[in-house]
């Protein structure tokens, strides 16, 4: 199957729709998924007795509060309480988690956890990477109405 003509002057508009239609349909799948699924601590304490000694994983969450015999986390839902050893995490650091839930208290008792101690050189280089991307194109590129065109 030829999909050139999406790319043709002729269908810029539909290839645009299409485009974008597709890209909203992802982010509403997304949504839907992320509030949706029954799993994960905002689960867990909706069910605290269903959910009693399961196991949780916490990817890339970010750790908002140390005190002497644990931590809070923080990302789509929170801040979720843990208890575990605090040594060697500070608020701020990315961290990922697995952990078993305790209804009594709501608690998630960590059972390992990865700090991720480059994720904020990470995140900043992305960010460069985006700004770098956008003044090439504001050099090699001119919008004249409603069109893109080089300037080259």
């Amino acid at each position: 199957m030829d999909i050139d003509f999406l790319f043709s002057d002729r269908f810029k508009r539909v290839g645009l729709a299409t485009s974008l239609v597709v890209l909203a349909w992802l982010g509403l799948r997304y949504a839907s998924f992320a509030t949706n699924v029954d799993s994960g601590y905002r689960w867990c304490v909706e069910q605290p007795e269903e959910c009693d000694g399961e196991r949780l994983l916490l990817p890339l969450w970010d750790v908002v509060e140390v005190s002497g015999d644990g931590y809070a986390l923080y990302k789509t839902a929170g801040p979720v309480p843990v208890f575990g050893d605090p040594s060697g995490i500070a608020v701020g650091d990315t961290i990922s988690l697995e952990g078993t839930f305790r209804a009594s208290d709501l608690t998630v008792i960590e059972v390992s956890r990865q700090v991720h101690h480059l994720r904020k050189y990470k995140k900043g280089l992305s960010a460069l990477g985006l700004i770098v991307v956008f003044l090439l194109m504001i050099r090699d590129w001119k919008l004249e109405g409603l069109e893109v065109t080089s300037r080259g």
